[in-house]
């Protein structure tokens, strides 16, 4: 390919190379990203006319070891290109140590429109990891990923290195607390109370009585009891007034009389008892 076919491409280039820093929503919410503008190169392999340029110049950078996501862009464009058919205007991404040489390398770039007079492409580049910390980056032309022996020319336009955000995953646990249960035991105490007792008084004789205590749940009989008594004696007070209370035989025969009514009037009270 002749250089009179690459004029007007060098004033569409950028003269000097610039770096920016940014965060890139597009590689994450989190992901931090550099975006290297790669100076004004054109990679191309040796055709039989143009010299070859296998790299662009190095790119400051300061990268700790790990793991980076790669993207890329890239484009060409010249007089006749319409009419061209080139399989491989790919490249890829070299990261360099301190002492220049190569510690990693990414994937490589997708291949630019054929027949086209400009033709643009941009689009991941994949992930690298590097072991040891980088301090430069450059452009590195891939003419045999896909060889067809023509020059395969590609402007590289810009690098994008962007560290993978840290995904924070927070667990919460919640602890339920079970009260403990009180049981209260009541006791309940019945008292019952002894039946009364009664004293009813009965009488035994004419002139005496004898208490007889007598619980207040037994049936009650001394009115009949003491209707018999009283009748006794009545009987004898009779006898007495006839025949003097001075004579001794009759006042006798009254003790005895009296006697056999106590008697009588026990086995009456008894049978009573009996019947009720």
């Amino acid at each position: 390919m002749r250089l009179h076919r690459f004029g007007h491409l060098a004033l569409a280039l950028t003269a000097a190379a610039g770096t920016i820093l940014f965060s890139s929503n597009a590689a994450g919410a989190a992901d931090v990203c550099q975006e290297l503008a790669v100076p004004n190169v054109r990679l191309i392999d040796w055709d039989g006319y143009n010299a070859k340029v296998e790299f662009s110049a190095a790119i400051p950078i300061a990268l700790a070891a790990g793991t980076y996501n790669v993207s890329g862009s890239s484009f060409d464009t010249y007089t006749g290109r319409a009419t061209v058919t080139q399989a491989s205007e790919i490249w890829e991404v070299q990261f360099l140590d301190a002492n220049g040489a190569v510690i990693a390398t990414s994937g490589t770039t997708g291949d630019l429109p054929d027949r086209v007079e400009t033709a643009e492409w941009s689009g991941s580049m994949g992930s690298v990891t590097i072991p040891t910390g980088a301090v430069s980056v450059r452009a590195h032309h891939r003419p045999d990923a896909v060889a067809d022996g023509s020059a395969n020319s590609v402007v590289p336009k810009a690098i994008t290195i962007c560290t993978p955000a840290i995904v924070t995953t927070t667990t919460t646990s919640t602890t339920t607390t079970v009260a403990p249960t009180t049981t209260t035991t009541t006791t309940t105490t019945t008292t019952t109370a002894a039946p009364a007792t009664t004293t009813t008084t009965v009488p035994t004789s004419v002139g005496s009585a004898t208490t007889v205590p007598t619980p207040s749940t037994a049936p009650v009989k001394v009115g009949a009891e003491t209707t018999v008594k009283v009748e006794v004696k009545r009987q004898v007070e009779e006898s007495l007034a006839v025949t003097g209370s001075g004579s001794r035989p009759v006042a006798a025969t009254g003790l005895i009389m009296f006697g056999l009514g106590v008697l009588l009037l026990g086995y009456k009270a008894q049978g009573i008892t009996h019947r009720r």
